[in-house]
């Protein structure tokens, strides 16, 4: 967890900056709940990663995938 603030307010935040609007975004999160994911998703996260799921080989997967303009893995 981040100190002082949640991912999805930082996003929040960050998306409301005109030069970070569109900028590409993997979530790393120890959350999996359906409507925090269904938050990250409307805030154009790209692909969404729980923490106790991954390992550093699929994030790099993840990140060559979503470097290679394929379509993002994060569920509707």
């Amino acid at each position: 967890m981040m100190p002082g603030v949640s991912g999805l307010e930082f996003l929040t935040t960050l998306r409301a900056e005109e030069k970070f609007h569109d900028l590409p975004v993997i979530m790393l999160s120890a959350v999996s709940e359906g409507d925090v994911v269904k938050q990250a998703k409307e805030l154009g996260v790209r692909d969404y990663l729980i923490k106790s799921r991954f390992s550093i080989n699929m994030l790099l997967e993840r990140v060559r995938d979503n470097l290679a303009g394929r379509n993002p893995i994060i569920p509707s």
